[in-house]
């Protein structure tokens, strides 16, 4: 099984979750429950099979990932894939940076901004195209792309922040962008990139 194939099964059972309570609760509710996950399904395939499933970071790679960031209460972090926040929070929380989001799929977005509204942070969702998100203000970009979602438009496009920005790819290295250096000390590599002068 390809990547991209496993990615796509990944996301189908996590929508096939979702649509549990479909069954269990009474059908006044249950209906619009399947409906509504009917509706953002086809979203939420598309994603996964151009770009990458919604997977979260785990928990215990936020400190090397901050420390890779090299965040501090000055920065202004974006998180390019940020499904439903908790990596935002994190961060904020480590850091004390300014933390914006940006999320493609409606179902996560969704999740995301009632997770960030309940917690009462500061931290930024935005709902839109991770491909035309304004970055000219970011000091560190993170993301977790996929071998098959990465492609050279998106390294162009992040070796054109600003000299010094940081960037952490999360599993997947960015194609022909020499880190400056690797951390393989947790589940998956981190690699760290740093903008150059032009």
């Amino acid at each position: 099984m390809t990547h991209r194939a496993h990615n796509l099964l990944q996301t189908t059972v996590v929508l096939l979750a979702l649509l549990t309570p479909a069954w269990l609760l009474p059908a006044w509710v249950g209906l619009p429950w399947a409906v509504a996950v009917a509706l953002l399904a086809g979203p939420m395939l598309w994603l996964t099979w151009h770009h990458a499933p919604w997977v979260p970071t785990p928990a215990e790679e936020t400190a090397a990932i901050v420390e890779a960031l090299q965040l501090g209460p000055t920065s202004t972090f974006v998180d390019l894939g940020a499904g439903d926040g908790r990596l935002l929070q994190r961060l904020h929380a480590a850091s004390g940076a300014r933390c914006v989001g940006v999320e493609a799929a409606p179902l996560v977005y969704l999740l995301g901004r009632l997770r960030l509204a309940w917690a009462g942070s500061p931290c930024r969702l935005v709902w839109g195209d991770l491909r035309r998100f304004d970055l000219s203000d970011a000091d560190a970009v993170y993301l977790w792309g996929t071998a098959y979602g990465l492609d050279q438009a998106w390294v162009d496009r992040l070796r054109s922040l600003r000299p010094g920005a940081r960037v952490v790819s999360y599993g997947t290295p960015l194609p022909g962008w020499d880190p400056t250096s690797v951390l393989d000390h947790g589940l998956r590599s981190l690699y760290i990139y740093e903008v150059e002068s032009p």
